[in-house]
């Protein structure tokens, strides 16, 4: 199309395009209704097509400042240097706060972060720590600010790999693991029980049980941890041949708190009642008819711990049948010991 045909000719130009000719021109393009039409359709496609994704919610923070202020804050974004927050989460000008300035944040949970603490909590630690995982990775711009969510979430990565049972990955993980930013006297202090923990999975029995002796001289040990130390105890016990003092400290770990450590109780109900299977004498009085002899008292103490095993959380399925048969004994329905004349 030739460029003179899409400009108006001035008023009398003798040159100007015939206007036999406008209906030729118009009609070469398209209707401007039907293009509007078939744009708006088009961006529609676009956006049908492409993922929606919102921009992230800020991070709500209660920031403590060096200079002794607090005030609940919005994080939209974080560098070396500074937070970027909002002072109302309506806001849309955003300021920014030294990291310097910063003595410490607490940061109100999020539904990840409810997410991984839910899973923890009901005893599903692998799917736990990926999440915990995850956070530590969304919130590793912050790391080096005590409180800092990112740092607490690769604390409960470690609570995650004691609780079941990995002894090894805990130590590797523990060795790039930054302290840093830890506040809580009960996290800090579980740290330095993992050296305990790790002296059990080197099996150095002496050295677990000095330690976790001087632990529980504690009266103030959290009850968590003092089941922690009464059944590592228990362990270098056992293993040092020692079966009495062993179920003792079982015991301990089982009434201490043993809600909030229920692999623990349970472990520590089944190898009490394995110490007891291997007593002589406690052999002796199942056999005896009514039970009776020096394992009698032995023997009812074991009938009551197989008794506990229904109550304890988690603890589904019945006790293995050697252990379950400990229950024949119990004092509801263990005969009276014959009385010599």
């Amino acid at each position: 199309m030739a460029i003179h045909g899409l400009i108006r000719p001035k008023s009398g130009d003798a040159r100007r395009t015939p206007k036999a000719a406008a209906p030729h021109l118009v009609s070469s393009f398209p209707n401007r209704t039907r293009m509007k039409d078939r744009f708006r359709i088009f961006i529609a496609a676009l956006l049908a097509a492409a993922p929606l994704t919102a921009a992230p919610a800020p991070l709500v923070a209660l920031v403590r400042t060096s200079a002794g202020s607090s005030q609940t804050l919005w994080i939209t974004g974080n560098d070396e240097q500074n937070l970027t927050v909002k002072d109302q989460v309506e806001a849309t000008e955003t300021r920014r706060i030294p990291r310097a300035e910063i003595k410490s944040l607490h940061v109100f949970p999020t539904a990840a972060m409810a997410e991984a603490q839910a899973l923890f909590a009901n005893g599903n630690y692998t799917a736990a720590r990926t999440k915990f995982s995850a956070l530590r990775e969304d919130f590793k711009g912050l790391a080096g600010i005590d409180g800092n969510p990112g740092t607490e979430a690769a604390f409960m990565e470690l609570e995650c790999l004691r609780k079941s049972g990995d002894l090894e990955a805990l130590a590797k993980a523990l060795e790039t693991f930054d302290r840093n930013g830890l506040v809580r006297e009960s996290q800090r202090r579980q740290l330095d029980l993992y050296a305990t923990w790790d002296a059990v999975r080197r099996k150095d029995w002496p050295k677990v049980e000095s330690a976790a002796r001087e632990y529980l001289k504690d009266r103030q040990l959290p009850g968590g941890q003092r089941v922690q130390m009464a059944y590592c105890l228990g362990q270098a016990l056992e293993a040092q041949s020692k079966p009495q003092e062993a179920i003792d400290s079982y015991q301990i770990a089982l009434v201490a708190d043993g809600s909030a450590c229920v692999e623990i109780a349970r472990d520590s109900l089944l190898h009490s009642l394995r110490l007891y299977r291997k007593d002589a004498a406690v052999l002796a009085a199942m056999k005896s008819q009514p039970p009776d002899g020096p394992g009698r008292q032995r023997l009812l103490e074991a009938a009551a711990l197989a008794d506990l095993w229904t109550t304890l959380p988690g603890s589904a399925g019945s006790l293995p049948a050697d252990l379950a048969e400990f229950l024949k004994f119990r004092p509801e329905n263990a005969p009276a010991p014959r009385h010599k004349p």
